[in-house]
């Protein structure tokens, strides 16, 4: 996965699944109260799922601006978006956030300035 951003931080973040990670060591450490209370009232088969859309998101953001993964908050349901991200690097809304789909077992997500946020374009290169 390639992400380019000319003059804004950016930031990409790809997962594939694996079911010997200990997601509720990471849960317990590094997500929001309101993100454990869900990832806890969850059935079992649905845990990592949501464990790695969370951790996606929470790595792309870091990776735009550099701070704390614990600081940062996305929505448990419905569309994507930031709930709530350290000081420092503007309201929550300023960020766009965006779930990309590699297919079963594999999360990523993508985050950029809003204002960018209709200048997104993806693409799927096929290598021969």
């Amino acid at each position: 996965m390639v992400a380019v951003g000319l003059h804004d931080r950016i930031g990409v973040d790809i997962e594939e699944w694996n079911e010997r990670a200990d997601c509720g060591w990471v849960v317990s450490r590094c997500f929001a109260e309101v993100e454990r209370c869900f990832w806890n009232g969850l059935p079992e088969d649905r845990k990592d799922a949501f464990f790695y859309r969370l951790w996606t998101r929470k790595e792309s953001f870091v990776k735009a601006v550099g701070l704390d993964v614990s600081r940062v908050v996305s929505s448990s349901v419905g569309a994507a978006r930031f709930l709530s991200v350290p000081e420092g690097v503007g309201p929550a809304g300023n960020w766009a956030l965006v779930d990309l789909d590699f297919g079963s077992g594999i999360s990523a997500a993508l985050t950029v300035p809003a204002k960018r946020h209709d200048r997104i374009e993806c693409r799927r290169l096929e290598l021969k």
